[in-house]
């Protein structure tokens, strides 16, 4: 830990001056004229070299002064001398308040580092699931997390729900999506999870789903790269944990849109085996 109860520690603690270039301020205070690299490194007691570097620091950061003086017979030599303690005390003070600033928006990040640790970030979440039970395990694995769920266990009743809150969010905050995430099982009474998706994306083309299903992954896959659109796949069973991981993960939205942009413009070129192929690069998550 620094002192800085005294100009030494100040000037250490501020411009992480070494005890050499303590020593140099000392010579240079002393001094009543400029003195060329010759004489400070023979008061020094110490290699021109090495004092030379440590001038050098003590000129960038406006300590001291290195003027030019012409010698009569040509040519030229430097001298240093103490700054004018007026543009030190300036200096030192806007040091100070850069410290001051930079101490203050640490603090703030701190801050905000803790919140986001103790309060983490609810997820508003929308599951269609026909199963009591799993929707029962759904919704207290995530809710455990802090997250909002809201259940149907059926198709008709998810696009209810979804129609209302889209209403809403349209009229209070038309910037931001009624849900965060929508689980859907792709089969449903009334509707399934591929006609669900389909309304779903009519009405917000950017909505993140995730089917969570134990149909037949291959011919799941298939159907839904019909969508023409960014879904994730969950194939059951898996652990509420993956379930969790998955839906807090908001990259992976994100990256799999980047992945879409690049793609659209191939799509036409490629045949309907190599599009199915290549959604289900895109649905599938890594383990």
């Amino acid at each position: 830990m620094w002192d800085t109860s005294n100009v030494r520690g100040l000037l250490v603690f501020l411009y992480g001056l070494t005890p050499l270039d303590l020593s140099l301020v000392i010579v240079l205070l002393k001094s009543r004229q400029p003195l060329s690299l010759e004489q400070i490194a023979a008061q020094a007691m110490r290699e021109k070299s090495t004092v030379f570097r440590s001038l050098q620091k003590l000129v960038l950061h406006r300590i001291c002064m290195k003027e030019v003086r012409n010698l009569k017979e040509g040519g030229y030599y430097h001298v240093y001398a103490m700054n004018d303690i007026q543009k030190i005390k300036e200096t030192t003070r806007e040091k100070l308040e850069q410290l001051r600033h930079n101490i203050d928006d640490a603090l703030r990040r701190f801050e905000n580092d803790l919140n986001e640790m103790a309060n983490p970030t609810s997820v508003r979440v929308l599951i269609a699931e026909d199963e009591p039970g799993i929707a029962q395990t759904y919704r207290i694995a995530l809710e455990s997390k802090g997250h909002a769920v809201t259940l149907t266990d059926n198709g008709e009743d998810c696009l209810t729900e979804y129609r209302q809150a889209a209403a809403k969010s349209d009229r209070e905050t038309p910037d931001r999506l009624p849900f965060d995430v929508v689980i859907l099982d792709y089969r449903m009474p009334k509707k399934d999870g591929l006609g669900v998706a389909k309304e779903i994306f009519s009405i917000n083309p950017s909505q993140r789903i995730i089917f969570a299903s134990a149909y037949l992954k291959d011919v799941l896959l298939e159907s839904l790269s019909g969508l023409g659109q960014v879904v994730e796949l969950l194939h059951k069973p898996f652990d509420l944990d993956v379930l969790t991981n998955t839906v807090e993960d908001t990259s992976m939205k994100d990256k799999m849109e980047r992945m879409i942009h690049v793609i659209e413009p191939l799509k036409n070129n490629l045949t309907e085996n190599q599009v199915t192929e290549l959604f289900k690069l895109m649905t599938e998550r890594k383990k």
